[in-house]
């Protein structure tokens, strides 16, 4: 049975993110490829719970790399939408935590 493509996916934001990064990890379709965070303690964490990934305190750097594909946005309220529409202009898919921003 030929194998099935697995979807490279990045969480962006190590606090609720967390939770999106390990349903990445079960996903039968996707497959964890990098976090990003502020924090080298949560990065450092990251890596070792979550194994053989990528971890970038630049988020730009990070929408670089061509194996991502989605990119979860799990940051403070008010960031969501500026982090959204940076990694859809460098071509990405986009989940995003709610509300999208906080001022219209």
């Amino acid at each position: 049975m030929a194998e099935t493509r697995k979807i490279g996916y990045a969480v962006v934001g190590l606090g609720v993110g967390r939770s999106h990064a390990k349903a990445a990890l079960h996903s039968k379709n996707g497959k964890l490829v990098a976090v990003c965070d502020l924090i080298p303690e949560k990065l450092e964490k990251a890596k070792s719970e979550y194994g053989d990934i990528l971890t970038y305190t630049d988020f730009d750097e990070m929408l670089k790399n061509p194996d991502i594909e989605v990119v979860s946005i799990c940051l403070p309220s008010g960031m969501h939408a500026e982090f959204a529409v940076r990694a859809m202009e460098a071509g990405k898919n986009v989940l995003v935590e709610k509300p999208v921003d906080i001022t219209v």
